[in-house]
C-alpha cells in the first residue's frame, strides 16, 4: 500500500501551526516531553524536583546546572500551559524579527541573571528554599521585547480583543509583579525586574527608550494615532514620508 502524499496542514491546524517555528517548536517540545515526564512517572518527581529545578545547591556549586535546567522543567500544569502558549503567540515573530541568536540571547540571558541572584539569595536565606522551576521568566522577557518592539502596534489576543503590544506587555508584568507581592517573595519581585530591565535592553535598536516607556498614556506627549487595518499595512491620521518603519500595524 502506498503512502498518502504529505501536503499542507489541515485547516483546523494552521491557526496552530502558522505561528511555529522550527526553534519554538523544538522549545515546546522539550518542555512538553520533560513535563511529561515528571507527570507520568512519579519516581522521578523528587529527582526533578531538587536536582533539575531551581534550588540552593546551584549556588554552592554542588549542581550549578540547575540555573539552566530549571527554565525547561515544570512542576504545574497550569504554569507550564500558561508559559508554553505564551512562548507559541510571540516566539515564532520575534525569532523572524531578531534572528534565531539574538532571539535565543533574549530569551534566555534574563532569565539566567535572574536564577542566578534568586539562588544566591536562597543561599543567604533570603528566599524560600522550595524548588523553582518553569519557563516563566523567558517567557515574561520576551513579552517585554514584544511590546518594546512592536509597541502601538495593534494585536489581536483573542476574537476580537486587540490590544496595543504595549499595553499587553504592561498588562503581564503588572500581573507577575503583583502576584510577587501577594506572597510577599520580594526576591522573586526583585528577579522579575531584573529580567523586565535586562530585556528592555537588549530588544533595543527600533524600539522606544526607557524616557518613552509611558509616553502616549494619559498625562504624556501626544502621538499620532493608529488603527487596526485588515491585511498587515498601518494607518495613520497623517502620511508619514521618508522611510516607512517596517513593523506591522495589525498582528494577529
Amino acid at each position: 500500500m502506498r503512502a498518502a502524499p504529505s501536503g499542507p496542514n489541515p485547516p483546523w491546524l494552521r491557526p496552530l501551526t502558522e505561528r511555529l517555528s522550527p526553534t519554538i517548536t523544538a522549545l515546546v517540545i522539550a518542555s512538553a516531553v520533560m513535563f511529561a515526564f515528571y507527570a507520568v512517572v512519579s519516581p522521578v518527581r523528587e529527582f526533578v524536583q531538587w536536582h533539575l529545578a531551581l534550588s540552593r545547591q546551584a549556588i554552592i556549586g554542588i549542581e550549578p546546572w540547575q540555573i539552566v535546567t530549571s527554565l525547561f522543567v515544570h512542576l504545574e500544569p497550569i504554569g507550564f500551559l500558561f508559559n508554553m502558549i505564551g512562548l507559541w503567540f510571540i516566539g515564532a515573530a520575534m525569532e523572524r524579527e531578531y534572528g534565531r541568536k539574538r532571539f535565543l540571547l533574549i530569551l534566555f540571558v534574563p532569565a539566567l541573571i535572574a536564577n542566578a541572584i534568586m539562588a544566591v539569595a536562597m543561599w543567604r536565606g533570603l528566599a524560600r528554599f522550595e524548588p523553582i522551576a518553569g519557563s516563566s521568566l523567558p517567557v515574561l522577557a520576551l513579552f517585554v521585547a514584544f511590546g518594546r518592539l512592536y509597541w502601538r502596534t495593534q494585536v489581536r489576543v483573542w476574537g476580537g480583543l486587540v490590544l496595543e503590544a504595549r499595553t499587553l506587555t504592561l498588562i503581564l508584568v503588572g500581573f507577575s509583579l503583583v502576584a510577587d507581592l501577594t506572597r510577599f517573595d520580594l526576591v522573586a519581585f526583585g528577579c522579575d525586574l531584573v529580567v523586565v530591565a535586562v530585556a528592555f535592553g537588549l530588544a533595543g535598536g527600533r524600539g522606544p527608550g526607557i524616557d518613552d516607556l509611558f509616553r502616549g498614556f494619559p498625562g504624556g506627549k501626544p502621538r499620532r494615532k493608529f488603527q487596526v487595518v485588515e491585511g498587515g499595512q498601518r494607518s495613520s491620521e497623517k502620511p508619514s514620508g521618508g522611510n516607512r518603519d517596517r513593523r506591522p500595524g495589525y498582528l494577529n
